[in-house]
This record gives structure tokens, sequence and C-alpha cells, in this order.
């Protein structure tokens, strides 16, 4: 309340909470700005992504499964996300996540990308963006120049993209010039070094040659730019509050996200304004673009949002056959030696499951499921057991002629072996 009456910040970014939560906060900031605030969200997957209660769709790796004449539902799963931004009062969402994932060791992109085949990225981000943006709702491609070719976390570090130009062109660069050539409303820059774009090595979203030369003039894009979150380490490692918002501005950003310190930020920001480091014409640049964007949003006067049913009216019927829709279709057969799937004369075959990870005390629905196909034992292994336990599983375990393994809550990465314990891994080998 503070920033907004005080400061006049122009918008928020919601990251926790409930719908019912949210609502009620929302209506109180919005109550308190003098100009309707600018809402967004990462919402990759979703509202879900960052509020309980609502529905999440599956992560854009897995979607990167589904068959290509299945794609118009992604385009669908753009349209009800849009629809869960409206209803809880949100106007920007920052997604889709628009980087190439061609390094397992990325320890931060991973699974929110769609893949590794840039044509296939571009495609699938279009799709989504237009099923937002005809919804009314920002899309913002992210993070440009592309992060997928990274070791290290820019919430962090600053990670070095180590590509010469002719690598960047060919890989990371082709879906963002898809999403500017589709029409996409807003990009996100990242925090990262990029000695091939800018020989100064600094974050990227300080650097003029990055956000003005190119992905302003070389590549022609129009709409809002938004930096990453301004208190990553990535950036306030390098440089400090303050000259960290006014570099970002002189660079040619139009939003300045989270800001660890507003009060210092704005200071030191009109304090290069009054000196003219940072001219007027700049400032007025990005207002206009930020105030096209609002009242492309219809925040002409302040929403108010209903409370009503709004948990129902976030997780409907037709969401959640989509979202099934989507699962069932981006589910992959990897490898199946010795043609062990689909599995033959179940009558025949003493078969049990084994879980790792989760809670013990559950029977989770994957259990449940192969259950109903026929009589099956079940068994749980923690996600970092012990030798005995791991010494009395496999003694369980022994009689039975096929058992069937699920990795429940565990890691996400390939970086760390998925939360595999190694322990664990050979007994799954044997």
């Amino acid at each position: 309340s503070t920033l907004i009456k005080d400061y006049g910040i122009g918008g928020l970014i919601f990251f926790q909470g409930g719908p019912v939560r949210q609502t009620r906060l929302l209506n109180r900031f919005q109550s308190q700005s003098r100009v309707p605030l600018l809402v967004a969200m990462d919402g990759e997957w979703g509202a879900g992504m960052r509020l309980d209660s609502v529905l999440k769709f599956p992560y854009q790796m897995s979607l990167g499964a589904v068959p290509v004449a299945d794609s118009l539902l992604i385009y669908d799963m753009g349209r009800e996300v849009a629809r869960q931004f409206t209803r809880l009062g949100m106007q920007v969402n920052f997604a889709p996540v628009v980087d190439v994932n061609n390094n397992p060791a990325n320890p931060v992109i991973g699974f929110r990308a769609w893949g590794e085949n840039p044509a296939a990225v571009a495609r699938l981000s279009r799709l989504y963006m237009k099923g937002m943006q005809d919804a009314g709702v920002l899309a913002v491609a992210k993070h440009f120049p592309g992060h997928g070719d990274v070791d290290a976390d820019s919430h962090l570090a600053l990670p070095v993209v180590r590509a010469d130009r002719e690598r960047l062109e060919d890989l990371e660069l082709p879906p963002f010039k898809s999403m500017i050539a589709n029409g996409i409303g807003g990009m996100m820059v990242a925090h990262l070094s990029v000695p091939a774009l800018d020989t100064v090595r600094g974050p990227s979203t300080l650097s003029k040659p990055i956000v003005t030369g190119m992905l302003r003039e070389q590549l022609g894009f129009k709409g809002v730019v938004f930096t990453d979150a301004m208190n990553m380490k990535g950036l306030i490692s390098q440089v400090p509050t303050g000259e960290a918002e006014v570099r970002a501005l002189l660079a040619g950003n139009d939003v300045l996200e989270f800001s660890k310190n507003v009060p210092l930020a704005l200071a030191t920001v009109l304090a290069a304004v009054d000196s003219g480091r940072i001219s007027q014409a700049r400032i007025d640049e990005s207002c206009r673009r930020v105030l096209a964007l609002k009242q492309w949003s219809g925040l002409r006067k302040k929403p108010v949002i209903s409370e009503k049913d709004i948990i129902a009216d976030l997780n409907p019927a037709h969401a959640r056959y989509l979202a099934h829709r989507l699962t069932a279709r981006s589910i992959t057969l990897l490898r199946n030696q010795g043609n062990l799937l689909p599995v033959q004369r179940l009558d025949t075959l003493r078969m049990a499951t084994l879980v790792l990870g989760g809670n013990p005390a559950d029977t989770t629905d994957f259990q449940k499921a192969v259950a109903s196909y026929a009589p099956m034992a079940h068994f749980h292994l923690p996600a970092a057991p012990t030798l005995d336990e791991l010494v009395d599983i496999r003694a369980k375990l022994f009689g039975y002629d096929v058992v069937l393994v699920a990795l429940q809550s565990l890691g996400r990465l390939p970086a760390t072996n998925f939360g595999i314990a190694p322990e664990a891994n050979l007994l799954l080998r044997e």
C-alpha cells in the first residue's frame, strides 16, 4: 500500500497465495492507486503455477510432446489461461518460456521449456501466445535473448551464454523472431552475460546493444519490454539497486519488474532525469507504451473483482477436460526394451507397484489406476532410502514378475538426476 500511495508504482506481480486472498488484496490495491494498476503473474502452466485452488495445466516440456495434429489444444490452453487471468483481474502473463532447452545441466529452465528444437519451440509458443492474446491477456516471451544454454541460475548468479553469434542466430533467436513476427505484445529480457552480443559482458537487461540495438532495431519489436525481476542476484551482484534501474531504462526497457528497493530506485532514476543522464523523451517513450497496454487491457477504469464463486469459476469442467486431454496426448513412451509394454497376460503375472518419494501412507492415483487392471501389491520407498530399506524392499519385490515404478514429488531436473538417490537408482537398474 505504501508503494502505491506514496511512490505511484504502475503495476503488481503476484507470486503466491489463493484466489480469494489475492482478489481481496487486489481490490484494495486498485482502490488505492490513482491510475489503474497493471497486474501480472508467471503463469507458465496457468494461474495454478502460483496460486492454490486453481487448475494446473501440464508443464511446457510435457506439452512439447503433444502431436502436431493436436496442436490446437495448446491454443485452447492459452485461451483458458487468459480466462483465468481475466477472472482474477490480471492483464499480463509472463509466458510462454521461449528458451530452447539445449543444455541438460541448466538448473532453472529445463521442464519449463517446450524442448530442444527451435522450430517446435516457435510453433508451440506461437499457439500459446495467440490463445492468450486473442482472449485479451498480454503474452510475454521470455527470457530474451535465450536462457536455455547456461549452467547457472540467474536468480543466484549471472549466467554466461558462451555461444557465438552464428549459433545464437541458428538456435536461440529463431523462436523470439517468430514471436515478434506473429504479434507478441511483450518481451522479457533476462539477466545474462552474452559476449557475442555485447562485449561489455554485463547483464543483458542493462545492455543497450541487446535491448535497443538487437531487440528493437534489428528484430523490429514494437511492444512492451519487461526486465526479469530486478532483485535477482544475477543483476544485483553486478550492479547496485538504483544504478541498475537507471541503466535498465537507458538500455531501452519499459517496465522494471520487482525492484529490490523501490524508493531508492525511484529516487535514483529521478536524479538521473534531473541531471540529464536520462532524457525526458526516454521516460515518455516507455510511459506511452505502458499506458497503451493498460488501455488495450481494458484498464480505462479501476476493475473490481468479485469473490463470488471464484474457485468454481477458475476450475470449470471444460478446463479440467482440456487439461486431461493435454496430459493424455503428451504421454510419451521413451523406451520399450523387449516389448514389455503393453503388459500382456495379466492373469498369469504376479505384479507390484513401487512408488519412490511421496507419503508412504498414501496410495497414489497411479497405483489405484493400475490396480483396476489386475491384482496388485503396492510398495513405497523414501526418496533417500537407507541401506536397510533398500535391502528390505529388494527382498519383498524379488518374487514378482513385473514391478511398475512411479516417481512421486521428486526433482524435475536432469542435473539432479530427477531427485533419484544413487542407491535407489541401483535398485531400479537391477
